[in-house]
């Protein structure tokens, strides 16, 4: 776990995302939550209004025809043609992010957010 806990995600790098669902016609906002992964007991699956994207266009359909499949029953009340939306994506300036790609347990994940929380406080 000591490797650099930091990657760089250039700009003009294109995203790809899913949805078996109309996406939203307002735009991406951290509030939009897919009706699929909402549940009334248990509220929504993506409860920090994340969006997940793929770098591979081809795989992005792939992913979300599996997911047709797996969730038919529960998509034909949003989406009677199951049909799959994909949007693609431009990244305008390089994203800096946390590289969790190596934590192997919560202990790991604790240990990189502690070292950035300690290289936070130092830079401010």
């Amino acid at each position: 776990m000591d490797k650099n806990t930091h990657r760089i995600i250039n700009a003009g790098l294109l995203l790809y995302r899913y949805d078996v669902t109309e996406p939203p016609k307002g735009g991406w906002v951290q509030d939009y939550k897919s009706p699929i992964y909402c549940w009334d007991d248990a509220g929504p699956k993506n409860e920090v209004g994340a969006f997940f994207f793929f770098d591979d266009e081809d795989e992005t359909i792939k992913v979300g025809k599996n997911v047709l499949n797996q969730k038919d029953n529960m998509i034909k009340a949003f989406n009677p043609e199951f049909s799959i939306w994909i949007t693609k994506t431009i990244i305008q300036d390089n994203l800096y992010m946390l590289d969790l790609s190596e934590c192997k347990n919560v202990v790991d994940l604790y240990i990189i957010l502690w070292k950035e929380l300690l290289l936070q406080v130092a830079k401010n």
